[in-house]
């Protein structure tokens, strides 16, 4: 799944939680400081299907 989300100039400059809209619902990602425009994040485990911890 490829979603561009818009972010607020001051999420993006002081860091911040957003919530980003999935097939399975909500997930909050936690925005780092000082995050530059077109940055990619990406998780790995949930795009997988898997939950909670992994051993």
């Amino acid at each position: 799944m490829h979603l561009d989300l818009p972010v607020s100039y001051l999420d993006a400059l002081l860091g911040a939680e957003i919530k980003v809209p999935t097939f399975d619902g909500d997930v909050h990602l936690k925005l780092p400081a000082n995050t530059k425009t077109n940055s990619v994040f990406f998780n790995y485990l949930e795009a997988m299907g898997f939950k909670g911890s992994i051993y």
